[in-house]
């Protein structure tokens, strides 16, 4: 059975505070981006023009119209199943995305998110397979 993967593993069970914290802490971030640094090893067959659609999606957010990308994420979650060959490295990443997001609940919490996504994409880039 496929199990999907998830932060969790790389940076440990408080990854959604360590997201929402990103930048805030000198030391708490370095951390923070080694953990990142691993878990994109781990996503490194989703390709980059996927990650790169919910990042456009989270940079172009605003308070009120973050939530909206959890449906969003629930879509490609049902469809990397589908139509991916190898999609447990993206349900875990979608799902990760999504538990993330509905703790945002400030502005600052949404523009450190935004810095973690940032983060996210530019280890994937370095390690991605395409």
């Amino acid at each position: 059975m496929n199990m999907a993967i998830s932060m969790e593993i790389s940076l440990g069970k408080d990854f959604v505070t360590q997201a929402l914290a990103f930048g805030t802490d000198r030391i708490s971030t370095s951390t923070t981006l080694d953990g990142l640094k691993e878990y994109t090893k781990s996503i490194r067959k989703v390709r980059q023009a996927q990650l790169r659609r919910y990042y456009r999606e989270i940079k172009n957010a605003d308070l009120n119209s973050v939530v909206m990308i959890r449906p969003l994420l629930a879509y490609g979650i049902g469809r990397a199943g589908i139509v991916e060959s190898d999609s447990d490295a993206l349900k875990g990443l979608l799902t990760d995305l999504e538990t993330i997001i509905a703790s945002i609940d400030t502005v600052d919490k949404l523009k450190n998110f935004k810095l973690f996504m940032e983060s996210l994409l530019a280890y994937h880039k370095m390690y991605a397979k395409n």
